[in-house]
């Protein structure tokens, strides 16, 4: 019995169809490449540029040759809702993709190793990314790029939903998290895959790292020959559990297989750098590292609270760096820190931005128009650590269809010449502030599993922890936070999909 649906939501073809055929098809061999790489429950204190006890040298050389970000939120605390935030620019809300995707299978067995109705669980019957989503990977094919894909999709495993059907020409790996069944490594190109790691061959995932780096780099080698800029998307399974390592990591740094499973990624990643050294084009590449979520079983979150599932900071608040050696100045002082905070949904905008994407005879940083696109571009941060996400503009932290809190950055001047009365350390010391307001959360203590924190003010500034509910000190902006809730979530609800008419 095939249990495979079709959408009922609104579509966007025709907006979807309009943007890519009037975006200038002028990328050439002088564009900057693009290399995104994205972990699998990383958490924020997992790398040690961030203060871990693993050896990360090759990741932390992306933060030290470019800029480390302290403050870098995952637009969700799991898996498929984070990548689609990644892969759209938007909000998984606005695509029926608030929770993980899992295998399609023909059964009606309730106790299959999957969910068997991804469409009743996801809504609009969406068995993954829906098809007239706008991805980053289909702006930079039509400008010009070659695509690729490497890793963990993640966000549909047919038709529409296949990234050769989502802008990418290549794609290698899997289609969700390594502890689903049926687990393979699958080759596809223009909607077409084969299985050429079966379930059988990935019981021992512990070649999964290699299997993973000789593909981007064959590929990578394979584009720079052309001289044609690729956008290459590396999506490690790492360290998602199960956790396993190649036989020469394995018990090797003395401190479990998960750490070992990072260091053997490492290991690769420096070796795919140095490919990129090899073929002329490593100064040319905009590198980007970063997570999806915090971690789950294992992992460090250093001194934040929660972790994946949560929308605490542990949960959503992961590393981030950023490295583009040839890059006439845009990412400002090389090797520096970024203070303020930005989110995975800025990602599109700013990458379109920093390569220079126009559309319609040169229109600039040229994006979708037909559809909300919740990210901004996070060049003004990079540049001069400027802040982005204001009240106007807040980081919104959702979980199912229901965003638990919201989070903007405010100058103290604003704060002090509207409320006086404020006069507090946290005021004095600080240029900035940044707020996050809880409207109603479950507690993360699992003793009090019962129990939820409602009406919960944290200022992150000076206590990213979360450790302390400032609502009774600073009554005013709790109430502020709770309307701009309120009136965030009602505009959700009112246009689900974020139509622009």
């Amino acid at each position: 019995m095939n249990l495979r649906s079709k959408p009922n939501t609104k579509r966007m073809w025709d907006g979807q169809d309009e943007y890519l055929d009037n975006i200038d098809k002028n990328a050439n061999s002088q564009s900057p490449n693009v290399l995104v790489i994205l972990m699998d429950d990383m958490g924020y204190g997992d790398v040690s540029i961030n203060g871990s006890l693993i050896d990360t040298p090759n990741i932390d050389s992306i933060g030290e040759e470019g800029l480390n970000f302290e403050n870098f939120y995952s637009s969700y605390s799991v898996c498929s809702p984070a990548r689609f935030a990644a892969m759209t620019g938007r909000y998984p809300y606005r695509g029926y993709a608030d929770n993980v995707v899992y295998p399609t299978v023909d059964t009606i067995s309730p106790f299959a190793s999957t969910r068997i109705f991804n469409s009743v669980e996801m809504g609009g019957n969406a068995d993954g990314m829906l098809g007239d989503e706008i991805t980053v990977a289909e702006t930079f094919k039509a400008a010009g790029y070659s695509t690729g894909l490497f890793g963990k999709w993640h966000l549909g495993d047919y038709g529409e939903y296949l990234p050769t059907n989502q802008g990418f020409d290549y794609f290698y790996g899997s289609y969700y998290a390594n502890d689903m069944t049926p687990f393979f490594h699958a080759s596809e190109k223009d909607g077409q895959y084969k299985i050429v790691k079966g379930t059988d061959d990935l019981k021992d995932q512990s070649e999964a790292t290699k299997l993973i780096h000789n593909e981007i780099s064959s590929w990578i080698t394979e584009q720079t020959k052309d001289g044609k800029p690729f956008f290459a998307y590396y999506a490690s399974p790492w360290p998602h559990a199960p956790v396993f390592a190649g036989d020469d990591f394995d018990g090797k740094s003395g401190m479990g297989t998960y750490v070992d499973c990072i260091e053997e990624f490492d290991k690769y990643l420096g070796q795919l750098f140095d490919t990129l050294d090899e073929e002329g084009v490593l100064d040319n590449t905009i590198i980007v590292f970063t997570s999806d979520n915090g971690p789950a079983l294992e992992g460090s979150v250093k001194e934040l609270r929660g972790g994946k599932y949560l929308t605490y900071e542990g949960g959503q608040k992961v590393p981030f760096m950023i490295r583009w050696d040839s890059d006439n100045g845009a990412l400002g002082k090389k090797g520096g820190t970024r203070k303020q905070s930005a989110t995975l949904v800025d990602l599109y905008p700013t990458l379109v931005e920093l390569c220079g994407i126009t559309g319609k005879g040169g229109q600039k940083n040229f994006m979708p128009t037909d559809r909300v696109i919740d990210g901004i571009s996070m060049a003004p941060v990079i540049k001069d650590d400027e802040v982005i996400h204001t009240p106007e503009h807040p980081i919104i932290h959702m979980k199912r269809e229901d965003i638990k809190a919201i989070q903007y950055t405010v100058p103290v001047s604003e704060i002090k010449e509207k409320y006086p009365d404020y006069n507090y350390d946290v005021l004095k010391n600080n240029d900035y502030v940044t707020f996050k307001y809880f409207d109603r959360v479950q507690n993360d203590n699992s003793a009090f599993f019962d129990k939820y924190r409602v009406n919960w003010l944290h200022i992150l500034t000076d206590d990213s922890g979360e450790n302390y509910n400032r609502t009774s000190v600073y009554p005013e902006i709790a109430e502020e936070m709770s309307e701009k809730l309120k009136e965030t979530q009602k505009s959700f609800e009112d246009n689900r999909r974020g139509i622009i008419k």
